[in-house]
């Protein structure tokens, strides 16, 4: 039996891909037969021509059911994305399926929910058929024939169809371009930046190690201003002692009478004490 589980990053991170094999009506790991990896050429887009629902798995199943009464065996696409945006691994990629005729050893079968002669695919669904479709391109080593997006075609390139629809590609708007591109019809919101944040730590490391070194700086200049004032205080404090002692010998018991002498004398030191200081 064949059983190739996928992992698909992009689609896991934005919750969007479910493996259904074993879920599914009919035989997703035989039928409808294998091919050697080197076969596959194409990655190929598909519409229903269904209308989708507000249940995707409803819609996936319903697709499964058109199948059945065929009387295929099981589902003939590898892949169903919905209008949810979610992926639908349905057919196991190591066999063949069933959906571009006498070329199903050459493709990956990707079929998205609705009809588009009438409309275009939703935005969740160009998000994902890009995400899964890179990843079967870019990021399948054991495909190594599928390497480029030169191989994502639609169904009516290999075959007289008009699926995947009236817009697939020959406008300016196609959906080939939009899936190729991730360019969904609504524009989304820019993403978060990516931060670094080892190297933003080391930015802001060294931007507060300058700022503390101007700190340090001013500190230091402040410390030898504070010890200039104390030295240029102390000076003045001895001229002070000096007038003072000075004031006391000159003055004159009969020139203030009472206790006016010292009281005289503190005055004038004061005076001297503010004219010193204003220098």
């Amino acid at each position: 039996m064949a059983d190739t589980p996928l992992y698909v990053p992009t689609l896991e991170e934005r919750s969007k891909f479910t493996d259904y094999r074993k879920g599914i009506w009919g035989d997703s790991f035989n039928w409808y037969g294998s091919r050697s990896w080197d076969q596959v050429k194409y990655a190929v887009i598909h519409h229903s021509v269904t209308n989708p629902t507000n249940d995707s798995k409803s819609d996936v199943d319903y697709i499964a059911y058109l199948h059945k009464q065929r009387g295929w065996g099981g589902v003939g696409y590898h892949f169903i994305i919905t209008a949810d945006g979610m992926v639908w691994y349905v057919g196991d990629i190591s066999t063949m399926r069933a959906n571009v005729a006498d070329k199903n050893h050459e493709v990956i079968g990707i079929c998205l929910v609705g009809d588009f002669t009438k409309g275009n695919p939703t935005d969740d669904q160009i998000l994902s058929a890009h995400d899964l479709c890179e990843f079967l391109l870019f990021n399948t080593p054991s495909i190594p024939n599928l390497k480029d997006w030169g191989q994502l075609t639609g169904h009516k390139e290999l075959q007289a169809t008009q699926c995947p629809g009236t817009y697939w590609k020959g406008v300016d708007d196609s959906i080939f371009e939009r899936i190729k591109n991730r360019i969904p019809y609504t524009p989304q919101p820019l993403p978060e930046p990516i931060i670094d944040w080892e190297t933003r730590y080391h930015e802001l490391a060294e931007q507060k190690n300058k700022e503390v070194g101007v700190l340090t700086a001013q500190i230091s200049l402040s410390t030898e201003e504070l010890s200039t004032l104390k030295a240029k205080l102390a000076d003045q404090i001895v001229d002070c002692q000096e007038e003072k002692e000075r004031i006391l010998e000159n003055a004159s018991v009969s020139d203030f009478p009472d206790n006016e002498v010292l009281n005289q004398a503190v005055k004038l030191l004061f005076e001297k004490i503010k004219k010193l200081w204003k220098k």
